[in-house]
């Protein structure tokens, strides 16, 4: 695994040689590519497209297709889109997200000041292979969940399950007229924006999207729309994943560092108990009308 961050070392003639050259040094796990963020027009995208050319030859010959951008890197677009077309695996936090969702929900319940009485949970997604463990953590926490889905049957066998097995009842629907009308916590983890536009939808829900960024065209929707965020932990833990490395904790989010190290293969509960192990905790939480 790669961390690649724009070159920041001071001097102007340091910083000519390498506009002028393009250059990119690598250190250990560590590349540094030529300062794109304040270039603009044709010459920014002249020295983008050589910057990529030079990651990606470089990267070619390491035996790692993992890779974690910088925060202005993430930015570029175009040079993401050079490393996503040789099949880079680039680092987003998407994954680490949606394992966090029991904690992102805790996040905005003590935010928000929502009662428990008053809580009622909606679970978005039509792809459940992945998510029975996180589905499983927060029914147990929170009694008033509906799972709403196309896979019905899919989503009957976790319900009589959780039933059989702890006496947990979880509602199941797919009703667009009704199942998020009173819902004011909608965790999203796979629905696209033209499906959840569909949906009548409480016009103060707090609305978290896992997957992607999307937009309600609810004209009477008031409420929170969550699409990004950022996560601390344990200070001894950072600087031991990036091996003290001050710049590169400071250019880069700790939550694509974090993520970066998981090894994937784990079950849910293993991984989850690492993250508390680690000292997880969400830092903030972005998207529209934020608290």
């Amino acid at each position: 695994m790669y961390y690649i961050k724009e070159n920041d070392k001071p001097g102007k003639i340091y910083q000519f040689f390498i506009k002028l050259f393009n250059i990119i040094e690598l250190n250990d796990n560590l590349i540094e590519v030529a300062k794109i963020q304040n270039l603009k027009g044709k010459k920014k995208e002249r020295i983008l497209k050589k910057v990529a050319k030079k990651t990606i030859y470089l990267l070619d010959k390491t035996n790692s297709k993992k890779i974690v951008l910088s925060k202005n890197l993430k930015q570029e677009d175009e040079y993401k889109n050079y490393l996503y077309s040789k099949n880079y695996d680039i680092v987003d936090g998407k994954y680490l997200f949606t394992l966090l969702a029991s904690d992102v929900l805790e996040y905005i319940i003590k935010k928000r000041n929502i009662e428990k009485k008053e809580l009622k949970i909606a679970i978005l997604a039509n792809d459940i292979s992945n998510l029975k463990g996180i589905i499983y953590d927060i029914v147990r926490k929170y009694k008033n969940v509906t799972i709403i889905s196309r896979h019905i049957s899919k989503l009957k066998i976790i319900q009589n399950e959780l039933y059989e097995k702890e006496g947990i009842v979880i509602a199941i629907s797919n009703n667009k007229r009704k199942s998020l009308l009173r819902t004011n916590i909608i965790l999203n983890f796979d629905f696209p924006e033209e499906t959840i536009n569909k949906f009548s939808i409480y016009e103060d829900a707090n609305i978290i999207n896992f997957n992607n960024k999307i937009r309600i065209h609810k004209k009477r929707f008031n409420g929170t729309n969550i699409y990004d965020y950022e996560i601390k932990l344990k200070k001894d833990k950072l600087d031991e994943i990036v091996n003290f490395n001050k710049e590169l904790i400071k250019s880069t989010y700790t939550k694509d560092i974090y993520e970066a190290q998981l090894y994937k293969q784990q079950n849910f509960t293993n991984l989850r108990n690492k993250i508390r192990d680690d000292g997880v905790k969400i830092k903030y939480l972005l998207g529209n009308n934020i608290f």
